[in-house]
């Protein structure tokens, strides 16, 4: 379990630092970040709705349920795995948006800066 985690973390960490280091979002883009993000918030509800039975059994005491914890941690490997990489990526689109350029650019007809297009997703 820790492999696939580790792998997780592994794999945000270099678009954390671009835009820490680099104070620039350039060659990230909003638009898939903020779908990412939603897919990633949708397969964590559909994770939680499809194994709520499994999580209440592995949550009960195990006099009632016949599962332990630790039995239980193999086999939500698939929720762990998915809700942290939903919690680690999912900050990224803000920071990208505090980095967004001033550049006016006009999308769907709004002539604005790109931090202001950002922002404006963030509210949606």
């Amino acid at each position: 379990m820790f492999v696939f985690i580790a792998g997780v973390v592994l794999g945000a960490v270099p678009q954390y630092l671009k835009l820490i280091l680099l104070a620039s979002s350039d060659g990230i883009s909003l638009t898939s970040l903020a779908l990412m993000n939603i897919s990633n918030m949708t397969a964590i509800l559909n994770i939680f709705i499809l194994h709520f039975e499994q999580i209440r059994s592995c949550v009960q005491a195990p006099s009632q349920s016949g599962f332990s914890f630790d039995s239980c941690q193999a086999s939500l490997l698939t929720f762990y795995y998915t809700l942290v990489y939903t919690l680690l990526w999912f900050p990224l689109y803000p920071l990208a948006a505090h980095f967004c350029s001033d550049h006016k650019t006009e999308i769907c007809g709004m002539t604005r800066s790109g931090k202001q297009h950002g922002q404006a997703g963030l509210a949606a």
